[in-house]
Protein backbone atom coordinates (compact mmCIF):
# COMPACT_ATOMS: atom_id res chain seq x y z
CA UNK A 1 0.00 0.00 0.00
CA UNK A 2 1.28 3.30 -1.14
CA UNK A 3 0.96 6.52 0.81
CA UNK A 4 -1.69 7.26 -0.59
CA UNK A 5 -3.28 4.19 1.04
CA UNK A 6 -3.73 2.93 -2.77
CA UNK A 7 -2.42 -0.58 -3.85
CA UNK A 8 -2.00 -0.63 -7.24
CA UNK A 9 -2.90 -3.95 -9.59
CA UNK A 10 -1.39 -4.36 -12.85
CA UNK A 11 -0.02 -7.43 -15.20
CA UNK A 12 2.75 -8.28 -11.93
CA UNK A 13 1.55 -8.35 -8.32
CA UNK A 14 3.91 -9.11 -5.61
CA UNK A 15 3.30 -12.38 -3.39
CA UNK A 16 2.56 -14.42 -6.89
CA UNK A 17 2.73 -17.99 -4.25
CA UNK A 18 0.30 -16.18 -2.47
CA UNK A 19 -1.85 -15.73 -5.29
CA UNK A 20 -1.27 -19.28 -6.56
CA UNK A 21 -2.83 -20.23 -3.01
CA UNK A 22 -5.90 -18.03 -3.39
CA UNK A 23 -6.66 -19.97 -6.90
CA UNK A 24 -6.43 -23.40 -5.34
CA UNK A 25 -8.70 -22.38 -2.54
CA UNK A 26 -10.94 -21.24 -4.86
CA UNK A 27 -10.91 -24.85 -6.67
CA UNK A 28 -10.83 -26.62 -4.01
CA UNK A 29 -13.80 -24.78 -2.56
CA UNK A 30 -15.41 -24.47 -5.74
CA UNK A 31 -15.90 -20.67 -6.52
CA UNK A 32 -16.88 -20.45 -10.16
CA UNK A 33 -19.18 -17.71 -9.79
CA UNK A 34 -20.94 -18.74 -6.64
CA UNK A 35 -23.73 -20.34 -8.87
CA UNK A 36 -22.23 -23.60 -9.36
CA UNK A 37 -19.73 -24.42 -6.55
CA UNK A 38 -19.59 -27.84 -4.20
CA UNK A 39 -22.12 -28.29 -1.38
CA UNK A 40 -19.84 -27.08 1.08
CA UNK A 41 -18.70 -28.53 3.92
CA UNK A 42 -19.73 -27.91 8.13
CA UNK A 43 -17.03 -25.78 8.40
CA UNK A 44 -17.55 -23.47 5.60
CA UNK A 45 -16.93 -19.91 6.05
CA UNK A 46 -19.67 -17.57 7.22
CA UNK A 47 -20.48 -14.83 9.27
CA UNK A 48 -19.29 -10.58 7.90
CA UNK A 49 -16.96 -10.08 6.12
CA UNK A 50 -13.26 -9.19 7.17
CA UNK A 51 -11.63 -6.31 5.86
CA UNK A 52 -8.84 -8.66 4.32
CA UNK A 53 -11.36 -11.11 2.82
CA UNK A 54 -13.13 -8.21 1.10
CA UNK A 55 -9.58 -6.93 -0.88
CA UNK A 56 -7.70 -10.40 -1.30
CA UNK A 57 -11.33 -10.90 -3.19
CA UNK A 58 -11.54 -7.48 -5.12
CA UNK A 59 -7.63 -7.44 -5.72
CA UNK A 60 -7.95 -11.32 -7.32
CA UNK A 61 -10.98 -9.72 -9.38
CA UNK A 62 -9.05 -6.82 -10.82
CA UNK A 63 -5.90 -8.45 -11.50
CA UNK A 64 -7.49 -11.26 -13.40
CA UNK A 65 -9.34 -8.17 -15.16
CA UNK A 66 -6.47 -6.51 -15.87
CA UNK A 67 -4.55 -9.49 -17.33
CA UNK A 68 -7.03 -9.98 -20.00
CA UNK A 69 -8.22 -13.12 -17.98
CA UNK A 70 -11.96 -12.65 -18.17
CA UNK A 71 -12.67 -16.23 -17.69
CA UNK A 72 -11.02 -16.05 -14.21
CA UNK A 73 -12.14 -12.89 -13.32
CA UNK A 74 -15.59 -14.11 -14.12
CA UNK A 75 -15.25 -17.31 -11.68
CA UNK A 76 -14.23 -14.65 -8.73
CA UNK A 77 -17.81 -13.00 -9.13
CA UNK A 78 -21.26 -14.37 -7.52
CA UNK A 79 -22.55 -14.76 -11.47
CA UNK A 80 -20.14 -16.07 -13.70
CA UNK A 81 -22.13 -16.46 -16.64
CA UNK A 82 -23.49 -12.59 -16.67
CA UNK A 83 -19.82 -11.33 -15.45
CA UNK A 84 -18.07 -13.56 -18.46
CA UNK A 85 -20.38 -11.79 -20.96
CA UNK A 86 -20.07 -8.48 -19.84
CA UNK A 87 -16.23 -8.88 -19.56
CA UNK A 88 -15.92 -10.02 -23.00
CA UNK A 89 -18.16 -6.91 -24.52
CA UNK A 90 -15.67 -4.63 -22.29
CA UNK A 91 -12.98 -5.61 -24.65
CA UNK A 92 -15.11 -6.96 -27.71
CA UNK A 93 -17.90 -4.52 -28.21
CA UNK A 94 -16.63 -1.18 -26.41
CA UNK A 95 -12.94 -1.67 -27.65
CA UNK A 96 -11.24 -0.82 -24.20
CA UNK A 97 -8.16 -2.43 -23.92
CA UNK A 98 -4.97 -2.31 -21.77
CA UNK A 99 -6.95 -1.27 -18.25
CA UNK A 100 -5.12 -1.07 -15.25
CA UNK A 101 -6.79 -0.50 -11.62
CA UNK A 102 -5.92 1.52 -8.81
CA UNK A 103 -7.79 0.95 -5.73
CA UNK A 104 -8.87 2.53 -2.62
CA UNK A 105 -8.84 0.47 0.80
CA UNK A 106 -12.52 -1.41 1.49
CA UNK A 107 -14.80 0.46 3.49
CA UNK A 108 -17.03 -2.04 4.77
CA UNK A 109 -17.81 -4.57 1.72
CA UNK A 110 -17.40 -2.17 -0.64
CA UNK A 111 -14.06 -1.26 -2.72
CA UNK A 112 -13.71 2.24 -4.84
CA UNK A 113 -11.90 1.70 -7.59
CA UNK A 114 -9.84 3.98 -10.74
CA UNK A 115 -9.72 2.48 -14.46
CA UNK A 116 -7.18 4.16 -16.68
CA UNK A 117 -7.85 2.47 -20.04
CA UNK A 118 -7.29 2.97 -23.62
CA UNK A 119 -10.30 2.57 -26.53
CA UNK A 120 -9.84 1.77 -29.66
CA UNK A 121 -11.86 2.12 -32.96
CA UNK A 122 -10.11 0.88 -36.05
CA UNK A 123 -7.24 3.57 -36.63
CA UNK A 124 -8.85 5.93 -33.77
CA UNK A 125 -7.58 5.82 -30.23
CA UNK A 126 -8.45 7.77 -27.24
CA UNK A 127 -7.23 7.31 -23.41
CA UNK A 128 -10.40 6.59 -20.90
CA UNK A 129 -10.04 6.96 -17.32
CA UNK A 130 -13.33 6.82 -14.66
CA UNK A 131 -13.88 5.30 -11.12
CA UNK A 132 -16.81 2.40 -10.08
CA UNK A 133 -16.66 0.69 -7.46
CA UNK A 134 -17.42 -3.10 -6.23
CA UNK A 135 -19.22 -5.07 -3.91
CA UNK A 136 -18.03 -8.23 -2.52
CA UNK A 137 -19.84 -10.88 -0.88
CA UNK A 138 -19.93 -14.36 0.33
CA UNK A 139 -20.78 -16.93 -2.02
CA UNK A 140 -24.21 -18.41 -1.09
CA UNK A 141 -22.87 -22.09 -1.78
CA UNK A 142 -19.29 -21.89 -0.62
CA UNK A 143 -19.18 -18.90 1.42
CA UNK A 144 -16.06 -17.37 0.22
CA UNK A 145 -15.43 -14.11 -0.70
CA UNK A 146 -16.94 -13.10 -3.78
CA UNK A 147 -17.20 -10.08 -5.93
CA UNK A 148 -20.97 -9.28 -6.71
CA UNK A 149 -21.59 -9.09 -9.68
CA UNK A 150 -23.46 -6.00 -11.80
CA UNK A 151 -22.90 -3.93 -14.58
CA UNK A 152 -21.94 -0.91 -13.18
CA UNK A 153 -18.79 -2.80 -12.29
CA UNK A 154 -17.70 -1.94 -15.91
CA UNK A 155 -19.24 1.72 -15.63
CA UNK A 156 -20.89 3.24 -13.28
CA UNK A 157 -23.49 4.25 -16.05
CA UNK A 158 -23.87 0.77 -17.12
CA UNK A 159 -27.41 -0.56 -16.24
CA UNK A 160 -29.32 -3.68 -16.11
CA UNK A 161 -30.21 -4.46 -20.24
CA UNK A 162 -27.50 -2.05 -20.98
CA UNK A 163 -24.73 -2.19 -23.33
CA UNK A 164 -21.02 0.27 -23.67
CA UNK A 165 -20.40 0.17 -27.37
CA UNK A 166 -17.47 2.29 -29.54
CA UNK A 167 -18.57 2.82 -32.87
CA UNK A 168 -20.00 5.07 -35.31
CA UNK A 169 -23.00 7.30 -33.59
CA UNK A 170 -26.36 6.41 -34.89
CA UNK A 171 -26.89 10.03 -36.16
CA UNK A 172 -23.89 13.01 -36.88
CA UNK A 173 -23.53 15.26 -33.70
CA UNK A 174 -26.12 18.34 -33.47
CA UNK A 175 -25.19 21.87 -32.65
CA UNK A 176 -28.17 23.85 -31.70
CA UNK A 177 -28.09 27.45 -31.78
CA UNK A 178 -30.39 30.23 -31.32
CA UNK A 179 -31.81 32.60 -33.97
CA UNK A 180 -28.63 34.96 -34.06
CA UNK A 181 -26.09 31.80 -34.20
CA UNK A 182 -25.43 31.53 -30.54
CA UNK A 183 -24.50 27.80 -29.48
CA UNK A 184 -27.38 26.73 -27.15
CA UNK A 185 -25.25 24.27 -24.34
CA UNK A 186 -28.03 22.54 -21.91
CA UNK A 187 -25.63 22.77 -19.45
CA UNK A 188 -25.85 26.17 -19.62
CA UNK A 189 -30.12 26.06 -20.43
CA UNK A 190 -30.95 23.03 -18.62
CA UNK A 191 -34.88 23.58 -19.51
CA UNK A 192 -33.47 23.12 -23.22
CA UNK A 193 -32.19 19.54 -22.56
CA UNK A 194 -35.74 17.72 -23.51
CA UNK A 195 -36.27 20.04 -26.23
CA UNK A 196 -33.08 20.08 -28.24
CA UNK A 197 -33.21 15.85 -27.99
CA UNK A 198 -36.21 16.14 -29.70
CA UNK A 199 -35.53 18.46 -31.91
CA UNK A 200 -32.25 16.44 -32.48
CA UNK A 201 -33.91 12.84 -32.71
CA UNK A 202 -36.69 14.27 -35.09
CA UNK A 203 -34.07 16.51 -37.88
CA UNK A 204 -30.87 15.50 -37.38
CA UNK A 205 -31.17 12.93 -40.43
CA UNK A 206 -32.49 16.21 -42.37
CA UNK A 207 -29.17 17.82 -41.88
CA UNK A 208 -25.65 18.05 -43.51
CA UNK A 209 -23.32 16.54 -41.43
CA UNK A 210 -21.09 13.38 -40.84
CA UNK A 211 -21.59 11.25 -37.96
CA UNK A 212 -18.53 10.71 -35.07
CA UNK A 213 -17.02 7.58 -33.31
CA UNK A 214 -18.18 7.72 -29.77
CA UNK A 215 -17.95 5.12 -26.42
CA UNK A 216 -21.36 5.33 -25.63
CA UNK A 217 -23.69 2.90 -23.21
CA UNK A 218 -26.80 2.20 -25.28
CA UNK A 219 -30.33 0.33 -23.83
CA UNK A 220 -34.15 0.58 -23.40
CA UNK A 221 -34.05 4.28 -22.76
CA UNK A 222 -31.83 5.22 -25.64
CA UNK A 223 -27.72 6.67 -26.20
CA UNK A 224 -25.39 8.25 -23.85
CA UNK A 225 -22.11 9.17 -24.85
CA UNK A 226 -19.30 8.81 -22.74
CA UNK A 227 -16.39 9.32 -24.67
CA UNK A 228 -16.19 11.15 -28.38
CA UNK A 229 -13.06 9.35 -30.03
CA UNK A 230 -13.88 11.93 -33.03
CA UNK A 231 -16.64 14.19 -33.57
CA UNK A 232 -16.94 14.12 -37.37
CA UNK A 233 -18.49 17.26 -38.60
CA UNK A 234 -21.65 18.37 -36.59
CA UNK A 235 -24.96 19.62 -38.27
CA UNK A 236 -25.89 23.22 -37.34
CA UNK A 237 -29.78 23.22 -36.65
CA UNK A 238 -30.66 26.67 -36.28
CA UNK A 239 -33.54 27.28 -33.92
CA UNK A 240 -36.36 30.38 -33.17
CA UNK A 241 -34.92 30.51 -29.45
CA UNK A 242 -32.92 33.99 -28.27
CA UNK A 243 -30.53 32.92 -26.13
CA UNK A 244 -30.45 36.40 -23.72
CA UNK A 245 -34.66 35.72 -23.37
CA UNK A 246 -33.82 32.11 -22.72
CA UNK A 247 -31.14 33.00 -20.38
CA UNK A 248 -33.50 35.31 -18.48
CA UNK A 249 -36.46 32.50 -18.29
CA UNK A 250 -33.98 29.91 -16.93
CA UNK A 251 -33.33 32.56 -14.18
CA UNK A 252 -37.06 33.93 -13.87
CA UNK A 253 -38.99 30.35 -12.93
CA UNK A 254 -35.78 29.05 -11.29
CA UNK A 255 -36.89 30.60 -7.72
CA UNK A 256 -40.29 28.39 -7.97
CA UNK A 257 -40.40 24.61 -6.85
CA UNK A 258 -42.94 24.09 -9.92
CA UNK A 259 -42.90 27.08 -12.78
CA UNK A 260 -43.31 27.61 -16.62
CA UNK A 261 -42.51 30.12 -19.62
CA UNK A 262 -43.06 30.82 -22.89
CA UNK A 263 -42.45 33.65 -24.87
CA UNK A 264 -42.84 34.17 -28.60
CA UNK A 265 -42.06 36.35 -31.90
CA UNK A 266 -45.58 37.66 -32.22
CA UNK A 267 -44.69 38.62 -35.95
CA UNK A 268 -43.18 34.86 -37.27
CA UNK A 269 -44.54 32.91 -34.16
CA UNK A 270 -40.93 32.16 -33.36
CA UNK A 271 -40.47 30.65 -29.78
CA UNK A 272 -38.14 32.84 -28.39
CA UNK A 273 -37.49 30.69 -25.18
CA UNK A 274 -38.94 28.06 -22.51
CA UNK A 275 -38.60 27.35 -19.46
CA UNK A 276 -39.36 24.99 -16.90
CA UNK A 277 -38.72 24.64 -12.89
CA UNK A 278 -38.52 21.27 -11.03
CA UNK A 279 -39.22 18.43 -13.12
CA UNK A 280 -37.66 19.50 -15.87
CA UNK A 281 -37.78 16.23 -18.48
CA UNK A 282 -41.39 17.06 -18.58
CA UNK A 283 -42.03 20.29 -20.84
CA UNK A 284 -44.92 21.57 -19.21
CA UNK A 285 -44.61 25.14 -20.84
CA UNK A 286 -45.72 23.16 -23.96
CA UNK A 287 -47.81 20.08 -23.01
CA UNK A 288 -48.94 20.99 -19.39
CA UNK A 289 -52.27 21.70 -19.33
CA UNK A 290 -53.79 23.60 -16.38
CA UNK A 291 -56.89 26.32 -15.81
CA UNK A 292 -55.53 29.60 -16.57
CA UNK A 293 -57.91 31.96 -14.63
CA UNK A 294 -58.79 35.13 -15.58
CA UNK A 295 -56.02 35.39 -18.17
CA UNK A 296 -58.77 33.45 -20.40
CA UNK A 297 -60.75 36.63 -20.26
CA UNK A 298 -58.87 37.81 -23.32
CA UNK A 299 -60.60 35.03 -25.58
CA UNK A 300 -63.93 35.79 -23.51
CA UNK A 301 -63.69 38.94 -24.52
CA UNK A 302 -63.48 37.84 -28.04
CA UNK A 303 -66.24 35.44 -28.21
CA UNK A 304 -68.33 38.21 -26.57
CA UNK A 305 -66.81 41.00 -29.24
CA UNK A 306 -67.26 38.81 -32.56
CA UNK A 307 -70.70 37.37 -31.40
CA UNK A 308 -72.53 40.68 -30.80
CA UNK A 309 -70.74 43.57 -33.22
CA UNK A 310 -72.36 46.10 -31.05
CA UNK A 311 -70.68 45.48 -27.64
CA UNK A 312 -66.95 46.43 -27.24
CA UNK A 313 -64.97 47.82 -24.18
CA UNK A 314 -67.34 50.49 -22.92
CA UNK A 315 -69.82 48.26 -22.66
CA UNK A 316 -71.90 47.96 -19.13
CA UNK A 317 -72.29 45.73 -17.29
CA UNK A 318 -71.89 45.11 -13.22
CA UNK A 319 -69.39 43.56 -10.73
CA UNK A 320 -71.15 41.86 -7.96
CA UNK A 321 -69.78 40.30 -5.03
CA UNK A 322 -71.10 36.99 -5.86
CA UNK A 323 -73.32 35.99 -8.91
CA UNK A 324 -75.55 32.79 -9.43
CA UNK A 325 -77.30 31.99 -13.04
CA UNK A 326 -80.53 30.34 -12.86
CA UNK A 327 -79.96 29.07 -9.45
CA UNK A 328 -77.11 27.32 -10.05
CA UNK A 329 -73.24 27.97 -8.70
CA UNK A 330 -72.65 31.21 -6.91
CA UNK A 331 -69.84 32.52 -8.45
CA UNK A 332 -67.64 35.03 -6.64
CA UNK A 333 -64.32 37.30 -8.00
CA UNK A 334 -60.61 36.56 -6.82
CA UNK A 335 -59.96 37.54 -3.10
CA UNK A 336 -59.80 41.14 -2.52
CA UNK A 337 -62.74 42.61 -5.15
CA UNK A 338 -65.43 42.37 -3.11
CA UNK A 339 -67.70 44.14 -6.36
CA UNK A 340 -67.90 47.13 -8.12
CA UNK A 341 -70.71 49.79 -6.63
CA UNK A 342 -73.20 50.58 -9.96
CA UNK A 343 -72.53 49.96 -14.03
CA UNK A 344 -68.91 49.76 -14.85
CA UNK A 345 -67.67 48.64 -18.13
CA UNK A 346 -66.33 45.48 -19.46
CA UNK A 347 -62.70 47.24 -19.81
CA UNK A 348 -62.75 48.07 -16.38
CA UNK A 349 -63.71 44.45 -15.15
CA UNK A 350 -61.16 42.99 -16.96
CA UNK A 351 -58.69 45.40 -15.77
CA UNK A 352 -59.76 44.76 -12.24
CA UNK A 353 -60.65 41.33 -12.99
CA UNK A 354 -64.02 41.02 -12.36
CA UNK A 355 -65.37 37.59 -12.94
CA UNK A 356 -69.04 38.38 -11.93
CA UNK A 357 -68.94 41.32 -14.29
CA UNK A 358 -68.45 39.19 -17.20
CA UNK A 359 -70.46 36.06 -16.57
CA UNK A 360 -73.77 38.59 -16.27
CA UNK A 361 -72.74 40.30 -18.98
CA UNK A 362 -72.12 36.74 -21.29
CA UNK A 363 -75.77 35.59 -19.46
CA UNK A 364 -77.55 38.96 -19.90
CA UNK A 365 -76.55 39.31 -24.10
CA UNK A 366 -77.73 35.64 -24.17
CA UNK A 367 -73.62 34.75 -25.28
CA UNK A 368 -73.73 31.28 -27.23
CA UNK A 369 -73.07 27.91 -25.46
CA UNK A 370 -70.63 27.61 -28.16
CA UNK A 371 -69.10 30.70 -28.74
CA UNK A 372 -66.24 30.53 -26.33
CA UNK A 373 -64.85 27.19 -28.18
CA UNK A 374 -65.51 28.58 -31.72
CA UNK A 375 -64.00 31.49 -31.12
CA UNK A 376 -60.23 30.10 -29.53
CA UNK A 377 -60.56 27.47 -32.48
CA UNK A 378 -61.22 30.31 -35.44
CA UNK A 379 -58.89 33.60 -34.25
CA UNK A 380 -56.54 31.81 -31.61
CA UNK A 381 -55.70 28.82 -33.10
CA UNK A 382 -56.22 26.32 -30.01
CA UNK A 383 -58.76 23.33 -29.37
CA UNK A 384 -57.33 21.43 -32.70
CA UNK A 385 -54.82 19.46 -31.67
CA UNK A 386 -53.00 20.48 -34.78
CA UNK A 387 -50.06 22.86 -33.62
CA UNK A 388 -46.78 21.35 -35.66
CA UNK A 389 -44.12 23.61 -33.23
CA UNK A 390 -41.40 21.02 -34.07
CA UNK A 391 -41.42 18.98 -30.86
CA UNK A 392 -44.63 17.54 -28.61
CA UNK A 393 -46.91 20.24 -27.86
CA UNK A 394 -50.45 20.59 -26.97
CA UNK A 395 -52.91 23.36 -27.58
CA UNK A 396 -55.29 23.60 -25.32
CA UNK A 397 -58.69 22.39 -24.09
CA UNK A 398 -61.74 24.82 -24.81
CA UNK A 399 -65.00 22.02 -25.04
CA UNK A 400 -68.51 23.77 -25.31
CA UNK A 401 -70.16 23.59 -22.45
CA UNK A 402 -74.10 24.60 -20.89
CA UNK A 403 -75.06 25.72 -17.16
CA UNK A 404 -72.40 26.17 -15.27
CA UNK A 405 -69.48 24.68 -16.74
CA UNK A 406 -69.83 27.34 -19.56
CA UNK A 407 -69.80 30.02 -16.84
CA UNK A 408 -66.81 28.79 -15.38
CA UNK A 409 -65.41 28.50 -19.07
CA UNK A 410 -65.55 32.10 -19.56
CA UNK A 411 -63.79 32.86 -16.62
CA UNK A 412 -60.62 30.02 -16.88
CA UNK A 413 -62.20 27.57 -14.76
CA UNK A 414 -63.68 24.36 -15.07
CA UNK A 415 -62.95 21.72 -18.03
CA UNK A 416 -60.85 24.68 -19.74
CA UNK A 417 -57.13 24.05 -19.47
CA UNK A 418 -54.29 25.24 -21.53
CA UNK A 419 -50.39 25.77 -20.96
CA UNK A 420 -48.16 28.79 -20.93
CA UNK A 421 -47.24 28.59 -24.70
CA UNK A 422 -50.95 28.75 -25.39
CA UNK A 423 -51.60 32.21 -23.26
CA UNK A 424 -48.30 33.36 -24.98
CA UNK A 425 -49.81 32.99 -28.39
CA UNK A 426 -52.94 34.15 -27.48
CA UNK A 427 -51.07 37.92 -26.55
CA UNK A 428 -49.41 37.44 -29.27
CA UNK A 429 -52.24 37.32 -31.04
CA UNK A 430 -53.57 39.94 -29.57
CA UNK A 431 -50.25 42.34 -29.98
CA UNK A 432 -50.24 41.23 -33.71
CA UNK A 433 -53.91 41.07 -34.70
CA UNK A 434 -53.41 37.68 -36.15
CA UNK A 435 -52.65 34.07 -35.27
CA UNK A 436 -48.83 32.52 -36.18
CA UNK A 437 -49.29 29.09 -34.79
CA UNK A 438 -45.74 28.96 -32.52
CA UNK A 439 -42.74 27.43 -33.96
CA UNK A 440 -38.96 26.55 -32.70
CA UNK A 441 -37.72 26.29 -36.44
CA UNK A 442 -38.19 28.19 -39.26
CA UNK A 443 -39.14 25.29 -40.78
CA UNK A 444 -41.09 22.42 -38.90
CA UNK A 445 -41.17 20.17 -42.11
CA UNK A 446 -45.37 19.86 -42.18
CA UNK A 447 -48.14 22.25 -42.18
CA UNK A 448 -48.92 24.69 -39.53
CA UNK A 449 -52.03 25.25 -37.91
CA UNK A 450 -53.68 28.56 -39.19
CA UNK A 451 -56.56 30.86 -37.47
CA UNK A 452 -58.56 33.67 -39.27
CA UNK A 453 -57.11 37.15 -38.15
CA UNK A 454 -59.39 39.21 -35.37
CA UNK A 455 -62.36 40.84 -37.03
CA UNK A 456 -63.04 44.65 -37.18
CA UNK A 457 -62.31 46.19 -34.18
CA UNK A 458 -61.72 43.36 -32.04
CA UNK A 459 -58.04 43.21 -32.05
CA UNK A 460 -57.64 46.95 -31.11
CA UNK A 461 -60.37 46.20 -28.28
CA UNK A 462 -58.49 43.57 -26.79
CA UNK A 463 -55.22 45.79 -26.96
CA UNK A 464 -56.73 48.93 -25.31
CA UNK A 465 -58.47 46.66 -22.31
CA UNK A 466 -54.62 44.57 -21.74
CA UNK A 467 -53.06 48.15 -21.74
CA UNK A 468 -55.69 48.99 -19.15
CA UNK A 469 -55.12 46.23 -16.93
CA UNK A 470 -51.10 47.44 -16.73
CA UNK A 471 -52.41 51.46 -16.87
CA UNK A 472 -54.31 51.30 -13.42
CA UNK A 473 -55.27 47.03 -13.40
CA UNK A 474 -54.12 44.65 -11.77
CA UNK A 475 -51.25 43.86 -13.83
CA UNK A 476 -50.32 47.84 -12.77
CA UNK A 477 -46.55 48.50 -10.99
CA UNK A 478 -45.05 45.33 -12.07
CA UNK A 479 -41.83 47.08 -14.45
CA UNK A 480 -43.40 45.99 -17.71
CA UNK A 481 -42.18 47.56 -21.12
CA UNK A 482 -43.69 50.95 -22.15
CA UNK A 483 -47.03 50.46 -24.17
CA UNK A 484 -47.30 46.61 -22.75
CA UNK A 485 -50.51 45.23 -22.06
CA UNK A 486 -51.20 42.19 -20.10
CA UNK A 487 -53.87 40.10 -18.04
CA UNK A 488 -53.53 38.46 -14.65
CA UNK A 489 -54.89 34.82 -13.71
CA UNK A 490 -55.65 33.36 -10.57
CA UNK A 491 -57.00 29.63 -11.13
CA UNK A 492 -58.34 27.35 -8.28
CA UNK A 493 -57.39 24.12 -8.41
CA UNK A 494 -59.14 21.06 -6.57
CA UNK A 495 -59.09 23.28 -2.88
CA UNK A 496 -55.63 23.74 -2.95
CA UNK A 497 -54.07 27.22 -3.33
CA UNK A 498 -53.96 28.54 -6.45
CA UNK A 499 -52.33 28.95 -9.68
CA UNK A 500 -50.43 31.76 -10.54
CA UNK A 501 -50.57 32.83 -14.37
CA UNK A 502 -49.79 35.90 -16.19
CA UNK A 503 -49.55 37.17 -20.25
CA UNK A 504 -48.67 39.85 -21.80
CA UNK A 505 -47.18 41.72 -24.80
CA UNK A 506 -44.48 44.37 -24.91
CA UNK A 507 -45.34 47.73 -26.62
CA UNK A 508 -42.26 47.31 -29.14
CA UNK A 509 -44.68 44.18 -30.83
CA UNK A 510 -41.37 42.36 -30.72
CA UNK A 511 -41.97 39.22 -27.93
CA UNK A 512 -45.40 38.04 -26.10
CA UNK A 513 -44.63 35.58 -22.85
CA UNK A 514 -47.01 33.80 -20.65
CA UNK A 515 -46.26 32.26 -17.16
CA UNK A 516 -47.44 29.76 -14.82
CA UNK A 517 -46.85 28.98 -11.09
CA UNK A 518 -48.03 26.27 -9.96
CA UNK A 519 -49.80 27.52 -5.89
CA UNK A 520 -48.60 31.24 -6.58
CA UNK A 521 -51.96 32.29 -5.46
CA UNK A 522 -52.57 36.09 -7.80
CA UNK A 523 -50.87 36.13 -10.89
CA UNK A 524 -49.50 39.61 -9.97
CA UNK A 525 -47.72 37.79 -7.45
CA UNK A 526 -45.77 35.10 -8.55
CA UNK A 527 -46.21 34.83 -12.96
CA UNK A 528 -46.44 38.19 -13.70
CA UNK A 529 -42.47 39.10 -12.19
CA UNK A 530 -41.57 36.11 -14.62
CA UNK A 531 -42.90 38.19 -17.51
CA UNK A 532 -42.19 40.85 -16.81
CA UNK A 533 -38.22 40.01 -16.52
CA UNK A 534 -38.71 37.77 -19.95
CA UNK A 535 -40.20 40.42 -21.59
CA UNK A 536 -37.31 42.82 -20.62
CA UNK A 537 -34.63 41.00 -21.78
CA UNK A 538 -36.74 40.82 -25.54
Amino acid sequence: MGAAGKWILGLVIAGMLGLAGFGVYNVMNGISGGSSGSAGSDDKPSGPLKAGEVRDAADAFLDAWAKGDMRQAAALTDNDAAALDGLQAYRRDAGIEKASFTAKPPVGDEVAFEVKAKVVHEKLSKPLSYESELTVVRGTVSGNPLVKWQPSVLHPELGEGESLVTGEADTPQVEAVDRNGKTLDPKTYPSLRPVLAELRDKYADKLSGTAGVELSVEGPQGTTTLLTLSKGKPARLKTTLDARVQAAAEKAVATYDEASVAAVDPVSGGVLAVANSGKVDFNAAFMGGRAPGSTFKIVTAAAIFTQDPGSGPGSTTKCYESRSIENGRSFVNDEGLKGISGDSTLAVNFAKSCNTGFIDYAYRHHLSDTALADTARRYFGLGENNWATGIKSADGRIPSESGDGKWAALIGQGAVTVNPLNMASVAATVSRGSFHQPVLLADVGKPVATASPLPGQVGGYLRSMMQQAVGNGTASGLGLPPGSGAKTGTAEVDGAKADSWFTAFSGSGRIAAAAWVKGGGHGRDAAGPIVVKVLNAG
